[in-house]
């Protein structure tokens, strides 16, 4: 099995396992491994004896785990392109990003428990995307997130604790889908109109459900009520030359749109 590249574990006997991740880290079966998928991962963290220098997918979605690595940071892997880390709910913060240079793909939908997102994830220049999709106890990011001038799509519904874009953000130049659904934001940065490259953007349901899909391209506004209100759409939507889904349903707009709207041409 030296010549392993690709690992599914789904299943695992649980008799079987100490035993069996002893016997993979001392024969370094992981060391040419490319891809390992393991839903369901048991431990609380990976072994350090895992040697995982050549991963480029690491799928460990609905895991036990309550840290990612031990220690402040990872042995480097810089080969790895796909991290997800959906649905773990034991996972209270994210690891420290700086073994990860390479990193395109961060999903980490669902960690309902999840409070803190590490600061290095502002050296993951390569990032294109960023779920952080139902994440109800993240109440904030952190400021050198706003700085990833490579990053194309993020995903923030459902986060209900997040309350604001910052100025930052028009400083992701390459952002092409921004979706806050049922969040907790009130008002639209400045510099939103900065994001020229935007071709999705939803701000729908205050308090409701996050949206499936912005292709449903719904834009209906229901009466506004005073509580839970948007309060500001102070930004200019000018700049938004490529936006093709702008989805503000059931935001309770308390204010008048943008006059400004009209120059959305695509």
């Amino acid at each position: 099995m030296e010549r392993l590249r690709l690992l599914q574990a789904h299943h695992f006997p649980e008799p079987l396992l100490n035993d069996s991740i002893s016997f993979m880290g001392k024969k370094l079966l992981f060391k040419k491994l490319r891809w390992l998928c393991w839903p369901g991962f048991p431990l609380r963290s990976i072994p350090n004896n895992f040697h995982l220098e050549n991963l480029v997918v690491l799928d460990i979605q609905y895991s036990n785990l309550v840290q990612v690595w031990k220690g402040s940071k990872p042995e480097y892997l810089g080969k790895l392109k796909v991290l997800n880390l959906d649905h773990c709910l034991d996972l209270t913060k994210t690891p420290n990003f700086l073994g990860l240079p390479s990193l395109e793909i961060l999903t980490l939908e669902g960690c309902t428990s999840l409070v803190e997102v590490h600061k290095s994830i502002g050296k993951l220049n390569n990032l294109l995307i960023l779920n952080l999709k139902g994440c109800t106890n993240l109440q904030r990011l952190p400021r050198s997130i706003w700085n990833l001038k490579s990053l194309e799509s993020l995903i923030l519904s459902g986060c209900s604790k997040i309350n604001e874009l910052p100025e930052e953000l028009g400083n992701m130049e390459s952002l092409t889908e921004l979706l806050a659904d049922a969040t907790a934001i009130r008002k639209l940065p400045i510099s939103f109109g900065l994001l020229h490259n935007l071709r999705s953007f939803s701000l729908s349901g205050c308090k409701g459900s996050p949206s499936k899909s912005c292709n449903s391209f719904i834009c209906s506004v229901g009466e506004p009520r005073r509580d839970d209100a948007i309060t500001s759409l102070r930004a200019s939507f000018s700049g938004l030359l490529f936006l093709t889904c702008l989805s503000l349903r059931d935001c309770n707009l308390s204010v008048m749109l943008p006059n400004d709207l009209e120059s959305l041409s695509s």
